[in-house]
């Protein structure tokens, strides 16, 4: 009996086991990946010393800090042809901040408020991207009447650059109309204008998913690899 229930025991520790969630890499020693609950601080900023083109940044935008922001991303495409006819090519898409090469003169709150909009006006890039992507995937998918791979790597150069074009068009405005003049009272409304496209995209937040697989640099699943030529921007041709 006795050795029964150690058995027992031990069968129920590892299916408690095997039933924990994965948890995703979602920053390391250098870098830190946007997610909804994450946060700048003043000591993610861990450049000891700027450059001169720090320093030049810093005058020319009116600026204590100099956040160095990522619009990160990366295809991985089956590794076989037989694989395609069984699985999808995956994009990802990530705003990474870099602890590393961030520097902070002052420790002002206005200046790291500003970061933290930058680093989500990123973040709203990659959205437009998983956008584009999502609504060209679901029409393939209703004009074959089957789920039909291929279509992200045909598009996925130009919803990348379709989303580094959006948000830069948002981050124009916000240094002209905030960061220069360092008006706080037009900070609070762009403040209130971006918690607003977040919550009405948050259906394409930056996954952990995601994080993992930008800060980790390989793919995650074993039947993928890297892609590594594509189509290009195809608003170009």
């Amino acid at each position: 009996m006795k050795r029964l229930i150690i058995v027992l025991l031990a069968l129920i520790s590892l299916c408690a086991v095997a039933q924990e969630p994965h948890l995703y890499v979602t920053e390391t020693e250098d870098y830190i990946a946007w997610q909804p609950n994450v946060k700048l601080t003043f000591d993610m900023f861990q450049k000891s010393a700027p450059t001169e083109r720090d320093l030049q940044v810093m005058q020319e935008d009116n600026r204590n800090a100099t956040p160095y922001l990522g619009f990160n991303r990366v295809l991985d495409e089956p590794k076989t042809k037989s694989g395609w006819k069984e699985h999808f090519e995956k994009a990802y898409f990530c705003p990474m901040f870099s602890k590393y090469q961030s520097y902070i003169a002052v420790k002002d709150t206005f200046d790291l408020d500003v970061a933290q909009a930058q680093w989500d006006i990123v973040e709203l890039g990659t959205r437009r991207s998983r956008i584009i992507l999502d609504s060209l995937q679901n029409q393939a998918n209703r004009i074959n009447e089957v789920p039909t791979n291929g279509v992200v790597s045909i598009f996925y150069e130009t919803a990348s650059q379709e989303g580094i074009d959006y948000y830069h068009q948002i981050l124009l405005g916000f240094l002209k109309e905030v960061v220069l003049p360092r008006d706080k009272e037009m900070f609070v409304k762009y403040r209130e204008l971006l918690d607003e496209m977040l919550e009405d995209t948050k259906a394409y937040s930056t996954s952990p998913e995601e994080a993992e697989r930008l800060l980790l640099r390989k793919p995650l699943e074993k039947y993928l690899k890297e892609a590594k030529k594509g189509i290009g921007d195809l608003r170009k041709r």
